[in-house]
């Protein structure tokens, strides 16, 4: 799995700042749907912003967390209940990285 720096995190979030949510998680947290929405979704884009409805039990940075390990993703954000996710896929465009400050080389 690929590690950030902080300097691309950072980029990430404010990305994701803009970012329609792509994936709902309901009120029973992780299900097979939430879990296959998220691998649809990481198929066409590397961020993914999940949001957790509000009524759900769980702990919103557990499911964050178990989401990420699931989907072998890692945790930009968490606020609120929204949080962001990051997958590098090498057949994507990796765009994110276009500065040469931020290509973590």
């Amino acid at each position: 799995m690929v590690r950030l720096t902080g300097k691309q995190k950072r980029y990430l979030r404010g990305i994701g700042n803009t970012l329609p949510v792509s994936v709902q998680i309901g009120r029973q947290g992780i299900d097979e749907a939430s879990h296959n929405a998220g691998k649809i979704a990481f198929s066409k884009e590397q961020l993914v912003k999940f949001r957790i409805h509000k009524m759900c039990d769980q702990d919103r940075k557990e499911i964050a967390q178990e989401l990420a390990e699931k989907l072998e993703a890692l945790v930009i954000l968490v606020s609120g209940f929204s949080f962001l996710l990051y997958k590098e896929n090498s057949e994507q465009d990796s765009d994110f990285w276009e500065e040469e400050d931020l290509d973590g080389r």
